[in-house]
């Protein structure tokens, strides 16, 4: 499965880059929505994970963009967006605006490995996958995942 990672952070983007690519997706990457837009053109991926937050163009108007585009593909091809904002207003706008799931930074262990996963239709996520993402704590709780 090849997918394009939309990150304007660079450390994330090249950390985001190394696990997908240890679980044998390739991965292309990119640090702005204008580069993600054009790299989308080429009808080349099976999924993108796009940043909601990048300059040149947000991961919103990229996702507006890819869905009205005219490619076969433009209404079915999975999109992940990746923020900062956790909220569920924020899971709800993602997918009012045409993506598919919400990924919250930093990349949460076992939630964030299901929504990929589950993106990719495999139907189940393996442990090796799972491990691969850092333990996070819910702020102000004893509350790992």
């Amino acid at each position: 499965m090849r997918l394009l990672l939309a990150e304007d952070e660079r450390e994330l983007s090249a950390a985001l880059q190394a696990v997908l690519k240890r679980n044998h997706y390739e991965v292309d990457a990119v640090y702005d929505g204008g580069e993600a837009y054009d790299y989308l053109q080429t009808g080349n991926y099976d999924g993108f994970i796009l940043d909601v937050m990048m300059p040149v163009m947000d991961g919103y108007e990229a996702v507006r963009e890819i869905r009205s585009s005219g490619r076969a593909d433009a209404q079915s091809i999975p999109i992940i967006a990746l923020t900062a904002n956790a909220f569920l207003e924020d899971a709800e706008r993602v997918k009012k605006e045409g993506m598919n799931e919400h990924l919250p930074k930093p990349p949460g262990r076992w939630e964030n490995a299901f929504r990929i996963g589950k993106i990719q239709e495999i139907g189940a996520v393996t442990e090796a996958f799972l491990e691969s993402f850092p333990a996070c704590q819910i702020p102000g709780s004893d509350i790992q995942y």
